[in-house]
């Protein structure tokens, strides 16, 4: 396994992610294994900062398995809340050919979902479950 860096820069280790901008970091390194470690330590941070870094690892990484681990990450390993899950919906709605059949794969396990892999059944779906959430926030509002 290759060195890790020499640690968070002076800006992260002011903010209060330290963990988390050590471990963004760390997904810059040429050394796949760590970044994988990198993707598993970020989906136990579970915060919103962690989301992007992951799709991006999902998405970008030439490395099949830290792919691999981004994605489970985003859709059910870690501490990312199932609204946190649900937020990457739309991101995975828009990755290209070569993702997908990940992507579909981490839309059945955040939504619990069988739908085809066909981003057309997805998107209704997501509409159709995005008004109904509104609808039902909506009617608890006015009943309060």
């Amino acid at each position: 396994m290759g060195a890790l860096d020499d640690g968070p820069s002076r800006e992260s280790r002011r903010g209060p992610n330290v963990i988390s901008g050590f471990l963004i970091e760390q997904l810059k390194n040429p050394d796949a294994e760590l970044r994988q470690w990198a993707v598993e330590g970020l989906s136990y941070v579970g915060t919103d900062e962690t989301i992007a870094p992951l799709l991006q690892a999902f998405h970008d990484d030439p490395s099949p398995v830290v792919g691999e681990r981004a994605g489970c990450s985003l859709a059910q390993s870690g501490m990312l809340s199932a609204e946190q899950r649900k937020s990457v919906v739309p991101r995975l709605l828009s990755l290209d050919a070569q993702t997908h059949a990940w992507a579909y794969q981490a839309l059945r396990d955040i939504t619990t979902q069988s739908l085809p892999n066909e981003p057309v059944a997805w998107r209704s779906w997501y509409e159709s479950s995005a008004k109904s959430s509104r609808d039902i926030l909506t009617s608890a509002n006015y009943s309060s």
